[in-house]
């Protein structure tokens, strides 16, 4: 078994993007979907709803899949909102997903750099946080802040590695974690 999806979740600011792209420039045949680049900028759909994004992804990831093509998908995907649904999405199609577990500081820190941050701020940052927001039938892979994008993706290259070596072993699917970075 190998993975379809390789799920990155996390708070606004927290990185998400930048490991999702790093990620695809090192990997052959994958389709990167954005949680953003759907809901905000084609649909431009509330986060509080979210039902037309799922039907975007559960599209794209299908056709993904006819293609053979390995999904990065990121985005926020808050858990209240979108958890069921990832739950049953990372079922249909076998997963991995991992959350940076980021603090507000960090977030501000990291957020202060984008180009983003001239059209939101702190007092935006502060209100969209959600403090460990992780959704437990996902076994995500708590990635902490400490990590650079090069420690993120080596780790998730490792683990799409070991899946591949295991395919014919029975199916693997990872245990949350928090990863140390001493064990990857």
């Amino acid at each position: 078994m190998s993975f379809d999806i390789v799920l990155i979740r996390g708070n606004s600011a927290s990185g998400k993007s930048t490991i999702a792209k790093s990620l695809q420039l090192s990997l052959p045949n994958t389709m990167l979907i954005s949680q953003d680049e759907i809901r905000r900028n084609m649909l431009r759909e509330s986060d509080r709803d979210g039902a037309d994004t799922m039907c975007v992804i559960e599209l794209l990831v299908a056709t993904a899949k006819k293609m053979n093509r390995l999904v990065i998908l990121d985005g926020i995907f808050r858990q209240d909102t979108y958890g069921d649904w990832l739950a049953e999405l990372l079922e249909k199609y076998s997963g991995t997903a991992w959350y940076l577990n980021v603090s507000l500081a960090t977030t501000k820190d990291r957020h202060a750099g984008r180009a983003q941050s001239k059209d939101f701020g702190d007092e935006d940052l502060d209100a969209w946080y959600r403090p460990n927001d992780t959704i437990d039938a996902l076994n995500e892979y708590l990635v902490p802040e400490t990590w650079t994008k090069d420690d993120t993706v080596s780790a998730i290259l490792r683990t799409l590695s070991d899946v591949k070596q295991t395919e014919n072993v029975g199916g693997f699917r990872p245990k949350a974690a928090v990863i140390n970075k001493e064990e990857s």
